[in-house]
């Protein structure tokens, strides 16, 4: 956990962010990243320029991982990694979002499976944080023009803007 730490303070998260994360207990099979774990996932994302602002927070046991964003335009946003396909939607709009659903879901077999109710993303309604979005869709939408050569940045890209816009705006 110290080495997870240690990379979120690097990244500008606040020390109350990490603090719950330290204080998160094993729950579903969702468990905070041993420092073998993180290492390897760190190296992992590190080849790969799609995974450039993710940190591993939690892992499921069986190679999927709720992964933190520390830039970009999504920075504090939480995503879902799974080992069968890239999606690298935001799903909640922090870690204090993502482990007070994590925390309110019934006991699961499949920690991937967290209802996509508690989700914060994609929302069938406007949020009232919807004009603060607003602003990283259209950060959004300037990587998205400005992305040419990388084809899978691109996509996941326009899968975070079609996450983040609200139903009337699509």
């Amino acid at each position: 956990m110290e080495q997870l730490k240690q990379a979120l303070a690097a990244h500008g998260i606040p020390g109350s962010a990490i603090a719950q994360l330290a204080a998160f207990e094993a729950r579903n099979g969702l468990s905070v990243l041993d420092e073998a774990e993180f290492k390897q996932m760190q190296e992992y994302f590190g080849s790969f320029p799609v995974y450039r602002f993710l940190v591993p927070l939690l892992a499921d046991g069986n190679s999927n991982y709720w992964c933190l964003y520390v830039g970009g335009p999504l920075k504090n946003m939480i995503c879902y990694v799974s080992h069968e396909e890239v999606d690298l939607a935001p799903r909640f709009r922090s870690l204090a979002s993502f482990l007070a659903a994590s925390s309110a879901y019934p006991p699961s077999d499949d920690p991937g499976d967290i209802a996509a109710t508690l989700f914060d993303f994609p929302s069938r309604q406007v949020p009232p944080t919807y004009a603060q979005d607003r602003e990283i869709i259209r950060k959004l939408y300037t990587a998205l023009a400005a992305e040419t050569a990388d084809d899978e940045q691109r996509t996941q890209t326009a899968i975070a803007l079609l996450a983040l816009t609200a139903p009337p705006d699509i």
